[in-house]
Formats: structure tokens, C-alpha cells, sequence
């Protein structure tokens, strides 16, 4: 906490930002991973990156969402 007092400016910007993201990833990576789990997106793999792609059930579900949304 007093750390961040000392912070101005773009220093306190950038712990924010970097805060934020260690608070966001986690819980996205989980996300995906029960999306995986479900068949609903499979990983492929580019170098170091993990990329991931609905799959034909993932695509149906995703236009079943949007039905829901439009109503």
C-alpha cells in the first residue's frame, strides 16, 4: 500500500495495468480451459501462442447465444 503512494503518473498506471491483467488471465485461461473440456473450441498451437477455434458444437452453440440475445 504505500508503495503505490510513492506511484505517479504513468508508474501508477502501469502497476494498475499490470495488477489488472495478473487478476484477468487466470480466470480467462480457466474459462477456456472448461470451454475445451465441453468440445466447444479446440487449441492450436502457433510457436509459443495458443490459439483457440469453435468447433462445429461450439458454432452452434454460439448461434443459439445470439438467438437468445436477439429476442
Amino acid at each position: 500500500e504505500g508503495e503505490l503512494e510513492s506511484l505517479s503518473g504513468d508508474a501508477l498506471e502501469q502497476h494498475q495495468a499490470e495488477a489488472l491483467a495478473s487478476k484477468i488471465k487466470p480466470t480467462v485461461t480457466s474459462t477456456l480451459g472448461r470451454l475445451k473440456e465441453l468440445g466447444l473450441v479446440f487449441p492450436i498451437k502457433r510457436g509459443r501462442t495458443t490459439l483457440y477455434k469453435a468447433t462445429n458444437a461450439g458454432k452452434d452453440w454460439i448461434n443459439e447465444w445470439d438467438k437468445i440475445d436477439d429476442s
